[in-house]
């Protein structure tokens, strides 16, 4: 993602070093490049070794690249036999443009092409997003969390336990990994498997953090929360200063660690280091 298609030769030169070491290489695009179908298939044509596209548009793309490119670029897509999603962010209330590009999407891509997701108001989306749009709750959303299972790789080298809102997070932050210019990947992935915090969201969901946090801590904990949004469980929970500390008790304290360990197992399927389960580290 980030706008890959910017740079078709490196674009090219990753995606089919990653298809010769097997990965099924996707990429995430606006489709500014999809002015024509003929020029669309070209561009395609270029990066053979990605095998899936996934578009983005809404009522903020829609003010810089029209609809057409979207429908260019899936109909390239067809011609070329790759697969597809169009990705769609929508405000807290939906708005007459959301419901409008709704509309016009489903002419030319069928209702399980379309993923939608709401905007959530961090980063840039701050700006554009009054909070007060949101419906608030008591409890926080016990839902855990598949994007922390997602980890992602920044051009500085910077790699974060997460796909979702916590990557603004300046580092160091529970989900940073580490970074690829001062440790290899496995050196990072080994890190990664005895990380407490990172597992716990992913097996439970950042709600079991907050339980933790109200048995240990001191200070006033987030009381309002998003309805059925576990991202903002779970930025609240680790953007807050005051909670570092604890946060970092939790993520070194053995019993939690084995708890977390047992939880992979028995949810996930996964088999944690026996170093976890046995509380030696």
């Amino acid at each position: 993602g980030g706008e890959v298609f910017h740079n078709i030769e490196m674009l090219k030169k990753v995606s089919d070093y990653a298809r010769s070491m097997k990965f099924l290489v996707s990429a995430v695009t606006n489709a500014f490049w999809a002015d024509s179908i003929q020029n669309s298939i070209k561009t395609l044509k270029n990066v053979p070794g990605i095998k899936v596209l996934c578009i983005s548009t809404d009522a903020y793309h829609q003010r810089f690249i029209h609809i057409d490119y979207v429908k260019n670029a899936i109909n390239a897509a067809k011609e070329l036999g790759l697969d597809y999603n169009v990705a769609v962010c929508k405000d807290p209330v939906e708005s007459n443009s959301f419901n409008e590009i709704m509309v016009q999407l489903k002419k030319f891509v069928p209702e399980e092409k379309i993923i939608t997701s709401k905007t959530f108001p961090v980063g840039r989306a701050k700006n554009y997003i009054d909070p007060g749009q949101f419906k608030q709750v008591n409890d926080p959303t016990g839902a855990a969390c598949s994007m922390a299972s997602s980890p992602v790789i920044f051009p500085n080298g910077d790699i974060i336990g997460c796909i979702g809102p916590a990557i603004t997070l300046p580092s160091p932050q529970p989900l940073f990994l580490g970074n690829l210019r001062q440790s290899s990947l496995e050196e990072i992935l080994e890190k990664a498997e005895i990380n407490t915090v990172l597992h716990a969201i992913r097996v439970w969901g950042p709600h079991k953090l907050l339980s933790w946090l109200k048995e240990s801590c001191h200070e006033r904990l987030p009381d309002k929360f998003i309805k059925d949004c576990t991202c903002d469980v779970c930025y609240k929970v680790l953007s807050d200063p005051k909670l570092k500390i604890y946060i970092e008790k939790l993520a070194v304290d053995k019993e939690l660690a084995r708890k977390t360990a047992y939880g992979r197992m028995f949810y996930l399927n996964e088999e944690p280091r026996k170093s976890v389960l046995t509380g030696i580290f």
